[in-house]
């Protein structure tokens, strides 16, 4: 399995609804249930957190 990051420039969100049936945007401060430490979801939503922290205290 792989994961990528992007820069989201605008429009909606669009599934094919055969391998993705569901999607949401999420902000930092209102994430849904988080997956397993050992999930590369979860190290995606690690790493977009300590994006956000950094950020704000620029």
């Amino acid at each position: 399995m792989i994961a990528f990051t992007a820069q989201y420039a605008r429009g909606e969100i669009t599934v094919d609804n055969n391998e993705i049936v569901a999607a949401r945007w999420f902000s930092a401060g209102t994430l849904p249930d988080i997956p397993d430490k050992d999930s590369i979801s979860c190290q995606l939503i690690d790493w977009f957190l300590a994006t956000q922290q950094h950020s704000v205290g620029n």
